[in-house]
This record gives C-alpha cells, structure tokens and sequence, in this order.
C-alpha cells in the first residue's frame, strides 16, 4: 500500500477546520456574487448564508420568537418586494448588472490586508439583503440574493460605512464565541497554514499587515521602473547564434549561461542584475516579465524586478545574484544571493533576504545497506519513520523541552543536542557552522516565536519539506564520492526542513520593526517587502542574533528528525545505527545571512551575504569546510521535487569569484500552489510515484498535488546549468525509493 495517512492527525485537522469554518465563513460573506450565487470554497458556507440575518434586523433566536410580529413583517415585505421587483424589472432592461464590490485580497498572515478588510467591510455593507429572502428596502438594495449593481445607484461611502459597521456588531456574539473555545494551540496550527515551507508564505506576496512604509519608492512594491511598458520579444532567442551576449530589449542580454539585468531596470539600482539561466529558464522569466507589465496592476512581481530591486539596496557591492531555480518570493527572489559591504556605513540587513523559514535547509545521512535490503522492508521502514517523525501543519514533536531548555538550544544549536547525547560527535563537526551559528541570541527572540515553534522541534512541517529514502544511482566524480564514503546502490536519507514556526515568526517580527524604524534610519528601498535597517543599527543587530537563534533552532530540528530516524532503521533491521553506519554526510543551509570574508577587487572584505533559496558552494581548501572535504570541496546537497533525483554536488572556486561561493538549492518552483492544484490530481501524483517503485506516506493527502513533479522546473536542467557555470561540480545523483511528507 503506497498512501497511508497518519489517522489522527487526519481527524484532528477536520476538527480544526470544522470548528474554525464559522470564523472563515464569516469573512466571506462579503465576496457574494451579483448574481445570487454562494461562494462555496468551504463546505458549509451555504447552511450559514441561509441562516444570515439581514443587516438591522434583530436576532431571532428560535422558530417560536421569528413568528411574532410575522403578520407585520410579511405585509410590509410583500409591498417591499413588489416596489422592487418592478423597478428592477425596468432598470435590468436599460443598464448592464454591475458587478458587486469585492475586496482586493491583502494576503497576509490572517488572509487578509487592510485593503482587503475595508474592501470586504464595504462589501459586506452593500451585499446584505440576502438571508432569508426578506428585503429592507432601497437603503439594502437588495432581494432574495440580488446585489445593489442591478440599475440602482450606489450608496453614499458613508452608508457603506454605517452598514458595515452594523453587520460587525451583528456578527460580533459569534466571533466571541468562536474565540472562547478555540485555544491557543488551535491559533497556532491556523497560523502555520500560510508557514509549509517558506514557498507557500513567499507565493502570497502579501502587503504585510500593520506596516505603513514611508520609505518606498512611490509605486510601492509594484515598482518596475522605465521597462514597465516595455515588452520582451521572447521569440529573439531562438534566432541565438554564435557567441557573446544577445540583447533582449533595453535592460537584459544573455549570453547562454548568464542573464543580465541592467541598471536603470529599476529605480536607484546600484549595480546590475544577474541570473544564471539557460534558455528555458530565461524565456519563464520573460514572459513572467511580460505578463504583469500586460497586467499593469498588481499581482506577483516579476523575478527580474525583485532581482532589480535587490540591486538597489544600499551597501549592495557586486551583482544582484539569482540561481537558475529562481521563482518569485516575498522581497527578495527565492534563489536570490546578496552581498552588503559591512565597511559601508549604509550597508543593511533585510529580512526578506533571509525569508521566513530561516534556515530550511538538508542534511544526508549515509548507510552501509544497498537498495536490494532495503526493498525487503521498504514499508516497514517508512511504517517506523512515520510513527516517529512528526508531519503536516501546526504538528507538535515528540521532543519535549522548557522553555529554560529552549533558550539553552537557541543559543547553542546542536552542541546543545551532544550534551544529551541525541546526536554523535560526528553530527557537530560535518555540519555548515558546526550546527551553531554565531551571534546567536534567545532574548531577541520574542515570547510569541519561542510559543510557535518550541512544540515543534523534531518536525517536518509540510509544503515541500520531507525525509526521502534514496539510492545512488549515478557517481559523476569517483574521487570526491569515494572520499564522502558514497557508493553505487547505497542507501542514504535526506531529510528537508527548517526552523518552523520559531523561524516564520521571527522574520514576522522583524519585518513590522524595520518597516516602523528604517524611515528614521534614513533607509529606502523600492519594494515594502524589502523592509531592511543598518547593519549596525540596534534593529539591525538584534534581528541578526534573533536569526542566528532561529537557524541554531533549525540545526537541532533536522537533528532530532535524523536520530528518530537512525532509531527506525534500527528498530527495522535489528542493529544499532552505528553498526549501520548511518553516519551524517553533511548539513547545508538555504536561507541565510552571514558574515563571510571574500575577496573583493583584490582586497579581503568582511560582507554580509543573504542567501535565500541559494547554496553554499566552498571550494576545496577553504578553512571553513571539514577535513575529510578539504581535497573535494564543501559537499553542495540539492534535493528535488517529490518523485525525482536528487543530487550531491561539491563547492567550487569560480563560485567564490563569482556569487560569493553559492549554487542552487533545488528545482524551484514553476507554478504556485493554487495552480499544482487545478492541474495536477492527487490521484496521478500516487499513481506516478507507484510506477516508479517510491512508497509515499503523508499526513494530508489533499497537499500531494502541490509538491508534484509538474509545480517544479527539472532539477537535471537546473544542477546542469550550474555545473556549466562552474558554481557547483556534479558529483552524485540519488533517485527516491520512500518519501515521507507533511
């Protein structure tokens, strides 16, 4: 059996959302269509628009008290309607139904911007004369369902106003009552439903809620600068000959491996923009580029524009880097490398650059078995990761600390583990930073961060994060593979995730901050969600020991998953992990800021280099990499898209000349969520991974479609494009036998 669901965290998600749905449901009663039709996206939605009141009219608590008053009711309302009927008979025949007012959707962490809120209030004002089919004349403009667009002209903004305050004092008992019996740890799953991975929060591309910036270009985050109208003739690149570099329009050129960005794209850009990117990666970006220049409002903004935005931070020296995964992201883009000169007094730090799962990364456990033993047992093993090992939304670890205990972690990361002996000496010295980062500090990080994610240590969460049980299947450079201890037909796990909770709510906290002090500081930026202060500011030095705290938090969490796992194998097999040899390759970070030294122009300089979505690739000899590395290069490991290879790679010298020692981090996303979704069945996705032997077990099956083959670009493509650029070398390719996800 390929699909088994962990039953209770099933059940209980369906209890979350059917005590939850009257608060959700309650939002959406301003979303109604003109036409009558019940928005119906939750399940009952139309049991609660039946049961709605008209605004103004009180509340009828039982069948019996409804009926006083009815003869008087039913005269005045079949005058009512009859006026109505005939006006709206007459002004249907002249004029065109006007659509009802819906509100922008903000998407922040709640669902809704404050735009959204008073654009649902407005509509909630004017759409209530549904309910029960009763009319309260004119001032409603409504009957039976139909909206006020029906020929009538529109109410003054002041009655909208009056009438949305009255349907929030109608609705007010209920919210109460919902608030009463939900508790803290149901608020807390609610919340990490917009947390799966830092994809699902950096797709919203939200107006964070509560941040008035004044520090922004005027367009806000939409800027795209002089190219905003310019559209990008993807066709040209066919006709690509010869060598150099082709230019594409005023502001881009590619030469096969690079696409450059140039400055005057975006406003106040310092420096240029540049994506490694082959053809197919370059003709995505483009047309993104043309679509929402077409749209001219709003929407996702464009990878090429954020990446030209970064390039106007202040203190950015070199490029604005992005990887061939690159997709759009919250600010900065997913796959976006940027370098502050410390020694520039303006120089800064962005949240956005780092992301709100600081420190997603993976870690690759080695084995001695081959994949002929493991096929033995392959459900079996899967049946005891999954037992241990806990996944999906809001879940709670196994793992229970104090909060004493947990500062203890925030300040130490794995060192913290070692003492308890849950992780092997080993564990510490193959780990990026050692698996501590320095700087780090638990008082930066707020009580309401330390409340999410504490629970949740030793889970994987959902979105993209996962344990894969892989095989190597391909050796690309004998000698660096025989020096990791990797052979063909071996068996390895990889485990994907980050700092959870404690991690989204710290970049949360510090994005209010900074977008509420980075005016006095003198800094501007062209997009909101680029929200940054002084690097030697306060804000600027707490959030970077609050981010350190948080990426010490995300070492330990992948830690804890790899012992319940060396713990399931050996329960499986009859032998301890050590006689295993299920010893720990090595532990890499994705979404980071740290201080580095490179050499810039000739000349040894301290930065502050963000990556998000982007890999450290050191080359060999580099003093911040293991010993058992210093001949092969820092291993480099990129995890693919469920279903498909992933791949262990080492650093190289031309990525410390060029991108600040980075590579990859995966196959990046090529459709959102939403879009996996209506394309993509679940049934397919079960039905490809059987095919290919993989045995999958998940904690929401619903979520399958999101993570499919089809929502990411081809991690071959993307691994080979570095590999030709020189920022990465191949060395292994793993396939997936067992996947394991949220």
């Amino acid at each position: 059996m390929m699909y088994r669901p962990k039953t209770e965290h099933l059940e209980a998600s369906s209890q979350e959302q059917a005590q939850g749905g009257q608060t959700v449901n309650q939002m959406s009663q301003g979303k109604q269509q003109g036409q009558g039709q019940v928005d119906q996206q939750v399940g009952d939605e139309t049991q609660q628009q039946q049961q709605q009141l008209p605004v103004n009219q009180p509340f009828q608590g039982s069948k019996a008290q409804s009926q006083v008053g009815q003869s008087e009711q039913t005269q005045q309302t079949q005058q009512t309607q009859q006026t109505q009927q005939t006006q709206q008979t007459q002004q249907t025949q002249q004029t065109q139904q006007a659509p009802q007012p819906r509100g922008r959707r903000g998407r922040g962490r709640r669902g809704r911007g404050r735009r959204g809120r008073q654009g649902r209030d407005q509509a909630q004002g004017q759409g209530q004369g549904q309910g029960q089919g009763q009319s309260q004349g004119q001032s409603q403009g409504q009957s039976q369902g139909q909206s006020q667009g029906q020929g009538q002209q529109a109410q003054p903004q002041q009655a909208q106003q009056d009438q949305s305050q009255t349907q929030s004092q109608t609705q007010a008992p209920q919210v109460q009552q919902q608030g009463a019996q939900g508790s803290t740890q149901k608020e807390l799953r609610q919340e990490e439903t917009v947390e799966s991975g830092e994809e699902a929060k950096e797709e919203q591309q939200s107006e964070h809620d509560g941040l008035d910036y004044d520090c922004c270009e005027p367009a806000g985050r939409h800027v795209s600068g002089p190219s905003e109208k310019e559209k990008v003739d993807v066709k040209e690149m066919e006709s690509t000959t010869g060598e150099g570099a082709q230019e594409l329009g005023k502001w881009f050129s590619h030469d096969g491996l690079k696409f450059t960005i140039k400055k005057g794209c975006a406003p106040n850009m310092k420096i240029d923009g540049l994506c490694y990117a082959n053809k197919g990666v370059v003709k995505v970006l483009l047309a993104e580029y043309n679509q929402h220049n077409q749209m001219m409002r709003g929407g996702l903004i464009p990878s090429i524009i954020q990446i030209a935005n970064v390039a106007a931070l202040p203190g950015i020296i070199g490029h604005s880097l992005a990887m061939p995964d690159v997709h759009c992201g919250y600010g900065f883009a997913i796959g976006g490398v940027a370098a502050i000169d410390t020694a520039d007094p303006e120089g800064v730090v962005s949240p956005g650059g780092v992301g709100f799962d600081i420190n997603c990364g993976v870690r690759l456990l080695k084995t001695n078995l081959n994949v002929d033993q493991f096929m033995q047992v392959q459900d079996d093993v899967m049946d005891a990761m999954f037992e241990r090992i806990g996944v999906g939304v809001g879940t709670a670890g196994n793992f229970k600390i104090s909060s004493q205990e947990l500062d203890q972690l925030l300040n130490t990361g794995v060192k913290w583990l070692l003492d308890r002996k849950i992780v092997w000496p080993e564990d510490v010295e193959n780990c990026e930073e050692n698996g501590s980062m320095k700087g780090a500090d638990a008082s930066k990080v707020s009580q309401r961060a330390k409340t999410r994610g504490g629970p949740q240590l030793g889970t994987l969460g959902s979105g993209n994060h996962y344990v894969e049980v892989q095989v190597v299947e391909d050796i690309y450079d004998e000698k660096a593979a025989k020096a990791m201890g990797l052979f063909k037909g071996q068996i390895c796990i990889m485990i994907h995730t980050g700092s959870r909770g404690l991690g989204h709510q710290v970049c949360t906290d510090f994005l209010q901050i900074m977008g509420r002090t980075m005016s006095s500081q003198g800094v501007r930026v062209n997009d909101r969600q680029l929200a940054a202060c002084k690097i030697n500011s306060q804000e600027g030095k707490n959030y970077l020991a609050a981010m350190a705290a948080s990426a010490n938090f995300a070492f330990c969490n992948r830690s804890v998953i790899a012992n319940n796992v060396r713990e399931a194998f050996a329960e499986v097999f009859g032998k301890s992990a050590r006689d295993l040899e299920m010893y720990l390759l090595y532990d890499v970070c994705h979404n980071t800021a740290k201080f580095e030294e490179h050499i810039v122009n000739g000349e040894k300089k301290q930065l502050l280099v963000h990556r998000k979505g982007a890999t450290r690739s050191f080359p060999p000899g580099h003093p911040n990499i293991p010993k058992a590395f210093q001949s092969t290069g820092q291993p480099v490991l990129i995890g693919g898209s469920m279903g498909t290879h992933s791949y262990v790679l080492t650093g190289t010298e031309q990525a410390m000349k060029e991108t600040w020692g980075s590579t990859c981090h995966g196959a990046g996303r090529q459709a959102s969520r939403a879009q996996a979704k209506r394309e993509i069945s679940v049934r397919e996705v079960f039905d490809d991974l059987q095919k290919k032997g993989v045995a999958i077990r998940v904690g929401q099956r619903n979520l399958v479609a999101e993570e499919a083959v089809g929502a990411y670009k081809d991690v071959d493509d993307v691994v080979q494009t570095c590999h030709d650029a020189g920022l990465s070398k191949k060395c292994v390719r793993l396939r997936p036998v067992g996947v394991l996800k949220g």
